[in-house]
C-alpha cells in the first residue's frame, strides 16, 4: 500500500498568531518543512529522526508527533494532502465499474 504524501504550500512562521496555541514539539516539526517540498512520513522521519522529540523518545511517539504536526499544518494552511494521480469526481463516476452502481 502506498504511503500518504504531503505537499508543503508555505513555510511555517512561528511568530504568526494562528488563533490557537501550537506545542513546541509540533512547531519544531513544522519548522523542518521547506516550501514546495513533497514528502512521505517515512522519508521525513528518516531524514529528521534526531530532530523530532528528544533522543529517548520512542519511534511510535515520534510518528505521532509528525502526524499531529501535519494535522496542524493542514489547519493553518501550511500543508496539504498530495495526490500524484488526481481523479475528478466526474471522471470517477464515469468509470465503468463505478457507473454500474450509479444507475
Amino acid at each position: 500500500m502506498e504511503s500518504k504524501t504531503y505537499q508543503v504550500i508555505s513555510e511555517f512562521d512561528e511568530q504568526k498568531d494562528y488563533g490557537f496555541s501550537i506545542r513546541p514539539r509540533h512547531k519544531k516539526c513544522l519548522l523542518l518543512l521547506e516550501q514546495n517540498q513533497t514528502l512521505t512520513p517515512k522519508d521525513f522521519l528518516n531524514k529528521h529522526y534526531d530532530q523530532i522529540g528528544k533522543k529517548e523518545t520512542p519511534v511510535k511517539q515520534k510518528k505521532d508527533i509528525f502526524y499531529q504536526a501535519m494535522s496542524i499544518g493542514k489547519k493553518i494552511g501550511v500543508v496539504k494532502d498530495y495526490s500524484q494521480y488526481h481523479v475528478s469526481f466526474r471522471e470517477f463516476i464515469g468509470l465503468e465499474t463505478v457507473h454500474y452502481f450509479t444507475e
